[in-house]
């Protein structure tokens, strides 16, 4: 026997080593990917909301001052909600009305006020 042979293959031990570490480190890898692919959604909820709330106070904002009422949007998706509330309030000694609309779609919630002053 020749005791100065190169090596010519990997042991068991060294096999299931790499295994493991190979199997490690997908398992992380795969972690964050459900988690990248689980949230990927929420930015186009996101934006619809928004353009949701944003239709809906330029309607009732386009309505004349003494008219004002709560916008009717209508053609709006099914699992999104919107909501306008039109309140009196006096910003630096002037009378206005404040639209506030809150368009909801599960835990996403888009809050925009507008003012409509008199003039």
């Amino acid at each position: 026997m020749n005791k100065n042979r190169a090596q010519l293959g990997i042991t068991l031990i060294e096999l299931i080593i790499s295994m493991v570490i190979i199997s490690i480190s997908l398992t992380g890898i795969f972690t964050v990917m459900n988690l990248t692919v689980s949230h990927s959604a929420d930015p186009v909820i996101y934006h619809q909301a928004l353009s949701i709330a944003e239709a809906c106070l330029e309607e009732t904002l386009l309505e004349p001052y003494t008219s004002l009422s709560p916008c009717t949007l209508s053609n709006i998706p099914a699992n999104y909600n919107v909501s306008s509330n039109i309140s009196h309030e006096v910003l630096s000694g002037i009378p206005v009305k404040k639209v506030l609309v809150t368009a909801t779609s599960g835990s996403t919630s888009i809050e925009l006020a507008g003012y409509r002053a008199n003039y």
